[in-house]
């Protein structure tokens, strides 16, 4: 994985978006191993969609033939 970037649910005194979203990182290193090691962009935000408390998206980069893109 490339990065992943997140927005988070968030009162707006709330000032450590990153620390909710380092759950997810967490979990992708763990899934995908060296593969899932990525950097993070995060963003507080009044509302999300049907009333999420994080959204979390990712990236990867196809390097080309013969590489292990997982």
């Amino acid at each position: 994985m490339r990065s992943s970037g997140g927005f988070v649910n968030a009162d707006p005194d709330f000032v450590a978006p990153g620390t909710a979203m380092s759950g997810a990182s967490d979990m992708i290193v763990e899934v995908m191993g060296a593969f899932g090691r990525h950097s993070r962009t995060t963003i507080g935000v009044e509302t999300l969609p049907l009333g999420a408390c994080i959204e979390v998206e990712g990236f990867r980069v196809r390097i080309g033939e013969g590489h292990d893109d997982r």
